[in-house]
């Protein structure tokens, strides 16, 4: 899980910042103002890739702190997980139909929404202030 969740989450500024670029393009961010948006493509695509990777953290969370998934044989563990994602974010009324998702769904989203946008268009700006030095100093 904790793979997966990683590869989920660099996809964002790997794959999908250029899409998003073009995006803000569309949306009328002008393109003399290359670095804002990169920031802003590396930003927006951040925020999907931590809502693609979301259920994965809360899964990876789940499977390294809980005992219980430790010691479950392997198709056990499939339903321990799915016990733990309806039994942390879903509703259901009184007679067991499933009435949405509940608060603390939105609070963790949002959280791993805010955490990792910003930490991943961080990294993705520090990386391209690396290669622009790198470049300035070899003289290309």
């Amino acid at each position: 899980a904790v793979v997966v969740r990683n590869v989920c989450a660099m996809s964002g500024i790997r794959i999908l910042s250029r899409p998003c670029q073009a995006s803000l393009r569309w949306l009328g961010v002008p393109a003399r103002l290359s670095d804002v948006l990169a920031f802003g493509g590396d930003f927006c695509a951040s925020l999907i890739s931590a809502v693609v990777s979301a259920p994965l953290n809360q899964v990876y969370s789940y499977a390294v702190t809980s005992e219980q998934y430790m010691l479950a044989a392997p198709w056990e563990r499939v339903d321990l997980i799915q016990r733990y994602l309806c039994e942390s974010y879903l509703v259901y009324t009184s007679d067991g139909r499933l009435a949405g998702f509940s608060s603390t769904f939105g609070r963790d989203l949002l959280l791993r929404c805010i955490y990792l946008s910003t930490l991943m268009s961080l990294f993705a700006a520090s990386e391209r202030l690396c290669v622009a030095c790198w470049k300035r100093w070899l003289g290309r």
